[in-house]
């Protein structure tokens, strides 16, 4: 860490890809179509995947915008795009479509896990007496469901959740409902992300302290907004904070 910063009095967090690990939702996605291919027969599990990439490919650009700001539910998304994942597939029956949702949220569930080094910055934070808060881009219905199977919806002290103000990251507003809520002074907090765009560029615009959570080694392009500290991975976050509680 380069650079002069105090310590922080709060840490804001983004959720997805952060905290949680997406990495098994392909699994999960994998044997959503495994159990559908068991119920119809007729076609392969990989026909199944192929139509269901198709039906996402085809749909999410129509509602990403609405689904973030909240003007859809999440459940009413994954219905729709299974519901065509199923037609493709000459099958209009409610009943395997249900079934189909019930085993789908199953397979989410198991795979639903905590990145390895998320606890360590909690502990850290709590023996610091930091406040924590979590800014968070999507809908109310799944983000909080995320949290609750992770248990984590009872750790922050603040939330921002874009389904439910209406507005998402890199829009400044978000990160003032945290302020707002903290009464604290946007130098005073440092915002944690993994995306250059959205977490880095609007904890700038809003004046908090950038910290690019870089877990893949990516390489920023010209024009991605620049953060105040770059770390690999959460455990580097606290080894830099620890020098400023000393």
């Amino acid at each position: 860490m380069t650079g002069d910063f105090t310590a922080p009095k709060v840490l804001s967090l983004d959720f997805d890809d952060t905290l949680l690990d997406g990495s098994g939702m392909e699994q999960s996605i994998s044997r959503t179509c495994d159990f559908i291919a068991g119920e119809i027969s007729i076609f392969s599990s990989s026909e199944v995947l192929e139509a269901n990439g198709k039906a996402f490919s085809d749909y999410w650009p129509t509602i990403e915008e609405r689904w973030t700001l909240g003007l859809i539910d999440s459940a009413s998304v994954g219905r729709e795009i299974w519901r065509r994942t199923l037609s493709a597939c000459d099958c209009t029956d409610e009943v395997i479509l249900e079934a189909a949702l019930k085993a789908d949220e199953r397979f989410d569930r198991d795979v639903n896990v905590l990145f390895d080094d998320v606890e360590a910055l909690i502990d850290f934070a709590v023996h610091h007496e930091l406040r924590l808060a979590l800014v968070t881009n999507g809908p109310s219905d799944l983000q909080r469901w995320k949290l609750r199977s992770v248990g984590l919806e009872d750790r922050f002290d603040a939330l921002a959740i874009s389904g439910e103000l209406g507005v998402a990251k890199p829009d400044p507003r978000i990160f003032q409902k945290i302020l707002d809520e903290l009464d604290a002074l946007p130098r005073d907090v440092w915002h944690i992300g993994d995306s250059l765009s959205n977490d880095v560029a609007g904890a700038r615009a809003a004046g908090l302290v950038s910290v690019w959570l870089n877990r893949l080694g990516r390489i920023p392009r010209g024009g991605d907004a620049v953060p105040d500290i770059e770390v690999v991975s959460l455990l580097q976050l606290v080894e830099n904070l620890i020098p400023l509680y000393t």
